[in-house]
């Protein structure tokens, strides 16, 4: 066990352990085939049980490999089946933009700590892609999800008051977009202020989507 290091696979620790538990068990087992069986059996024989034993523990192992020319050249040569991790789901991002007069507004808020300084921004787009207008703001010390809230009613706030009545908003935060279409609750120490920005957004034309992150982290805040 001493020779696994860190570059080991966990599917290669299992195996090691499974050649020491068979080679002790197959020399057992030989010892007693020669003492009370009279059956001496070669070294070949012992190491061909051994081989087998362990190919059949190696290939009921449901841990995974790395993609190295160890783990390959080790597991093939004892015809076990290589786990390797699956590839990861590669999604496309795109972000895109407002359509006629809409202005779209892609925002994010964060906190430092459940409770920490938070803060958040704002960019605002039209349909060429220009920014019309940005803000940031600091918001003393909240969670995380009072600053991803509480920056889009600064937004809408803000487009009323220019006279943006044709908005689009824009997230990363799923839990944000489920609150804005009625799938969830905004937390009570910005409750009297969602009531007033859901008054305002009754008087506008305004949709709401999810974006990743990374899409997010272009056309929002860096």
């Amino acid at each position: 066990m001493l020779a696994c290091n860190n570059s080991f696979s966990p599917q290669l620790r299992h195996l090691v352990a499974a050649a020491i538990v068979h080679t002790i068990n197959t020399i057992w087992y030989c010892r007693k085939q020669d003492r009370f069986q009279d059956n001496n059996i070669s070294m070949q024989r012992a190491i061909i049980r051994i081989k087998a034993s362990i190919t059949l523990s190696g290939n009921s192992s449901s841990a995974t490999a790395n993609t190295s020319l160890q783990d390959f050249a080790i597991l093939k040569s004892l015809n076990i089946k290589i786990n390797y991790i699956p590839a990861l789901k590669i999604t496309e991002v795109r972000w895109f933009p407002p359509t006629g007069s809409m202005v779209k507004i892609n925002w994010d808020g964060a906190a430092k700590g459940s409770l920490g300084h938070s803060g958040g921004g704002a960019i605002f787009r039209n349909s060429r892609g220009d920014i019309l207008a940005c803000f940031s703001d600091y918001f003393s010390v909240h969670d995380a999800l009072f600053a991803e809230l509480n920056t889009p009613m600064l937004a809408i706030d803000f487009a009323k008051r220019i006279g943006w009545n044709n908005i689009w908003l824009e997230c990363d935060s799923s839990l944000v977009v489920d609150i804005f279409k009625g799938n969830g609750m905004a937390p009570w120490r910005l409750l009297n202020k969602w009531l007033r920005c859901c008054t305002t957004i009754f008087s506008m034309n305004c949709c709401i989507s999810h974006i990743y992150r990374e899409r997010n982290s272009n056309f929002g805040i860096v």
